[in-house]
């Protein structure tokens, strides 16, 4: 037996796939959970594949989604949400603020001053740099 993989097994890609996702899911809940609880500004919960955040100040809500959250995106906004929604192989973020107002981001950081005033995260702290990728 060959220790080789087959010309299209993807499922093996599909698991790298999904490992960085969780990788990169997972920074960012814990960002998210140190800056709540050094505040004492509200909650963060995982919900399936999606980071819920739950603002004490104004009842807010931010949800984060990593490869996968469109086609929930209209729900979450419906009740009012606040969405970003990141995709590993662009490196970049969506970030929905209303239905009708959506930025996306190639450089700079996660912020929502309204959900969470003063907390940032750097995209570059989010993303695997190229170099950490090809290794």
């Amino acid at each position: 037996m060959s220790s080789f993989r087959r010309v299209g097994d993807w499922s093996y890609y599909e698991e790298l796939n999904e490992r960085e996702r969780v990788s990169i899911r997972e920074r960012i809940e814990a960002h998210l959970q140190e800056f709540v609880r050094a505040r004492g500004v509200g909650t963060v919960a995982v919900e399936g594949d999606a980071i819920l955040v739950r603002s004490e100040a104004d009842s807010g809500l931010l949800v984060v989604f990593v490869d996968g959250g469109s086609e929930r995106i209209d729900k979450y906004l419906a009740q009012g949400a606040r969405i970003w929604d990141l995709w590993k192989f662009h490196q970049q973020a969506c970030i929905y603020r209303s239905v009708k107002e959506r930025v996306v981001l190639t450089e700079g950081s996660l912020e929502d001053p309204a959900v969470l005033p003063g907390f940032k995260l750097p995209l570059r702290e989010v993303f695997p740099k190229k170099e950490e990728e090809e290794e």
